[in-house]
């Protein structure tokens, strides 16, 4: 097989072939809607009501069987393979229905046809999910859903055709039961050339072949990452023995067997087969005649299709809990109604009409939200090793549910009446409610191998939300336990900064590995993945890197005025950042992070104020609280380059320069600045003239302390970072950085640095690590928040307006949010 178009166009190729399943899953589950009546007469299978569900709900039975079956199978010949073999199944079964002489051979062949029913419902999705992009697999997976209620439609439609046209005929449902051979035929034709599973042929250790069908299918920089996540996540299973059903009793796949038989049975006993099966039958009981209910039931068709439609759209924009609520509420309401009416309006004219505009009600909830929801989510639950068998259990389930009620439906119809048979669902509409409020994870967002690495971890939050809200003391003792994977990291800006952090974190730490990039010149960001040889994907924008299924952590190395909106959005998916300074650019950004970040309620956000990690700072800090010196009353500081080129400007001594001052001095005193003034010594003549330098800040804190600290960038000299702390009984120093001291020539000497980048490189080193550990080790970041960003912001913008104005100006801080009040430590 070769094809030469784009991975997209050839994605999409997958998907139609494949999705014929899902349209002949859809055509022989609906056609007997509309066969039934005419099958049922006396000149052809005579069937009463018990012999109409054992007919329609034998094809069940065999789809029960066939999950299990399919499943298997799937696992071992592959995925395509067993999809042709459905195929031939779908063809061969469907002639067989089409010339039954009697009720027996037509439930034999009712029975073969469900196994191909079955065997489709499971391998189908499951193929689609593993040939899906994360970020795509939602959409794509549910277009199979959509193309089993298209051909439920279909069928709705043909039996409506054929009812009103060839209704006199005694051998129309035959017709009807034909047409199903179609599209098996272009189902195996087609195929035949389309490729394997990706991830299936890895299980297989055919590597080779895998990269190259992901190549096929994804632009390379991404087939190469995805094709060592596979292989990663099948490396760690690989020392398991192959699956059986013993490994389902293994604790945490029980689990998710647990939640994947819920919500197989969950989809099925809201009823909605009753409706896709009977709805002619029930419309002809609600006042219909037989023609009347068959052209009704096509509402029931396009409503279908078009929820699907709907369906599709929302999994990409909210959660696969709160959509699966809302289907179930939605239906048992509906169904409440049908119960309702079905008495009060017994014998009247409007009572089909009312129950027809009900039943369109119920399927747009169900299959805009709760069918959609159930395959995707049994597609993408179960881990590699076992998903084949997994999904096939809950599939089986899911069958063996809806064969019971196929079975059961035209019995209670003719036995209890239409209202009582409806009251019976609303009480399972109810229990299903309770199950997924109690017991459905979230999976929205996450890579098939993520969903894996979360459910290992007694199926908790994924990494960059687990346990929002808990209190410190539960999470600190649950992530010590649990929380054990690599901290996946997107780097956003790929400037000096934020090469030298995916320098230092790809080569020089551990827990923590760069899975994706983006910056503003995609070429630089593309170098930067070629250079430190990352398996890493380069995003086109900011958003689609925050939003990525496998980014944990957003590293922000951007340009400043960007740094707002890249944090917020990180705090918007929940994910984890480690934000360069400044937080914002303004004091009302820093806000609006603090507010965000509060809403949330948990700790996201660190500030790369990395002074505090620098081992000379962390002794002066230790010497000022353990009272070495007194109470300080007064701190002299120093920052100096050697020089600046010719965009930097006088704001920036405060904005780019002094704001490392502002927070570790803060952070070393531990008071807050109550005022403000800026002080111009004599220009230096190696200042620009749009640039006044040197600066001299002087800050005053709440309880009195005066701190001097001096800008000076054109020094020439070197790059010279000094703290000078006097306080009552003595005086604290900030060491110098350790460097060979000479004797020579009746001169002392010794070396001052040139390069901030070699000041504070351990520094550096020593925060990211932290910053890692401490989300692996405590589920938080521990190290600057998102209110000492918002301190260093407003402090930051009343320095500015002093440099204007000449004058002393006010630090105006809000009242510290309690949310900030919590130390955590990483031990």
């Amino acid at each position: 097989m070769n094809d030469q178009g784009k991975p997209s166009a050839f994605l999409r190729k997958i998907i139609i072939i494949s999705t014929l399943g899902g349209l002949l899953f859809g055509y022989d589950t609906g056609v007997i809607n509309g066969a039934l009546p005419f099958m049922s007469e006396e000149n052809q299978l005579n069937l009463n009501s018990l012999k109409q569900g054992i007919v329609a709900s034998s094809l069940l039975l065999g789809a029960a069987f066939g999950a299990i079956l399919g499943g298997r199978l799937s696992d071992y010949a592959g995925r395509r393979k067993n999809i042709l073999l459905l195929a031939v199944i779908f063809f061969f079964a469907t002639i067989g229905c089409t010339l039954a002489p009697n009720v027996t051979v037509m439930i034999a062949f009712r029975f073969l046809l469900g196994l191909a029913v079955g065997g489709a419902s499971v391998t189908v999705p499951t193929y689609l999910a593993e040939m899906s992009p994360a970020e795509r697999r939602g959409g794509i997976v549910t277009q199979n859903e959509l193309m089993i209620v298209s051909g439920q439609l279909l069928a709705f439609v043909i039996n409506a055709i054929l009812g009103t046209t060839m209704g006199d005929s005694s051998h129309v449902w035959r017709y009807m039961l034909a047409i199903a051979a179609l599209p098996a035929i272009f189902l195996f034709i087609g195929m035949l050339r389309v490729p394997e599973s990706p991830r299936w042929l890895i299980s297989k250790e055919k590597n080779t072949e895998a990269l190259n069908v992901l190549k096929k299918i994804r632009d390379t920089n991404k087939a190469k990452i995805e094709y060592q996540s596979i292989k990663e996540t099948f490396v760690k299973e690989n020392n398991v023995k192959k699956a059986t059903y013993k490994d389902l009793t293994v604790p945490w796949i029980r689990r998710i067997l647990f939640i994947g038989i819920g919500i197989a049975i969950v989809q099925q006993i809201t009823g909605v087969n009753s409706i896709m099966y009977y709805g002619t039958q029930i419309l002809k009981d609600a006042g219909f005649a037989t023609k009347a209910a068959l052209i009704g039931n096509i509402g029931n068709g396009v409503i279908s299709v078009l929820a699907t439609f709907l369906g599709i759209w929302l999994l990409g924009k909210v959660g696969r809990r709160p959509m699966l609520l809302t289907g179930l509420i939605g239906t048992t309401s509906a169904l409440l109604m049908i119960g309702i009416f079905s008495t009060l309006l017994e014998g009247h004219a409007a009572l089909p009409y009312v129950v027809l505009s009900l039943t369109i009600t119920f399927l747009a909830f169900q299959q805009g939200a709760i069918s959609p929801v159930t395959w995707l989510m049994l597609a993408e639950i179960f881990p590699l090793k076992v998903r084949g068998l997994g999904m096939g259990v809950t599939v089986f389930v899911l069958w063996g549910v809806n064969f019971l009620i196929g079975l059961t439906f035209p019995v209670l119809l003719d036995k209890v009446g239409l209202s009582t048979t409806f009251y019976i669902f609303v009480v399972f509409g109810i229990l299903a409610i309770l199950f997924v409020k109690k017991w459905l994870p979230e999976t929205r967002g996450l890579t098939l191998e993520q969903l894996e690495q979360n459910f290992r971890n007694h199926g908790k939050e994924p990494l960059h939300t687990v346990l929002k809200g808990v209190q410190s003391k539960k999470l600190d003792t649950y992530n010590r336990r649990n929380i054990i994977m690599t901290l996946n990291i997107g780097v956003i800006g790929t400037g000096a900064i934020g090469r030298e952090h995916i320098k230092r974190i790809t080569n020089k730490l551990s827990g923590g590995k760069i899975v994706a990039v983006t910056d503003v010149n995609e070429e630089a960001a593309k170098q930067v993945v070629r250079q430190y040889e990352l398996d890493a994907v380069v995003y086109p924008d900011d958003k689609s890197l925050v939003t990525a299924g496998n980014v944990d952590a957003v590293l922000v190395t951007s340009w400043g005025p960007a740094h707002e909106k890249n944090v917020l959005n990180a705090i918007e998916a929940g994910k984890f950042v480690f934000c360069e300074k400044p937080l914002s650019t303004t004091a009302e950004g820093s806000k609006r992070i603090v507010e965000a970040e509060s809403k949330y309620g948990k700790r996201l956000v660190q500030v790369g104020f990395m002074r505090r990690y620098d081992g000379g700072y962390v002794q002066l800090k230790e010497a000022i609280d353990k009272n070495e010196i007194g109470e300080p009353l007064m701190v002299r500081c120093v920052h100096r380059n050697p020089d600046v080129d010719e965009n930097y400007t006088t704001d920036m001594a405060v904005v780019d320069t002094l704001i490392h001052e502002i927070d570790v001095l803060h952070w070393l005193i531990n008071d807050d600045y109550k005022s403000v003034q800026v002080l111009y010594p004599k220009k230096s003549s190696r200042a620009h003239a749009k640039l006044k330098d040197p600066q001299i800040i002087i800050l005053e804190t709440k309880s009195g302390i005066i701190i001097n600290a001096e800008v000076f960038v054109n020094c020439k000299y070197g790059y010279d970072i000094q703290c000078e702390v006097i306080g009552e009984e003595g005086v604290a120093y900030l060491p110098e950085p350790a460097s060979v001291v000479t004797r020579k020539a009746g001169k002392l000497n010794t070396n001052i640095l040139i390069d901030w980048k070699e000041r504070f490189s351990d520094a550096y080193d020593v925060e990211l690590q932290d910053f890692i550990d401490s989300i692996k080790k405590t589920g938080e970041p521990s190290g600057p928040t998102s209110w000492d960003g918002y301190i260093a912001s407003v402090t930051s913008d009343a320095c500015v307006k002093a440099q204007r104005t000449g004058q002393k100006e006010p630090v105006n801080l809000e009242e510290k949010p309690a949310f900030y009040n919590r130390k955590i430590t990483v031990q």
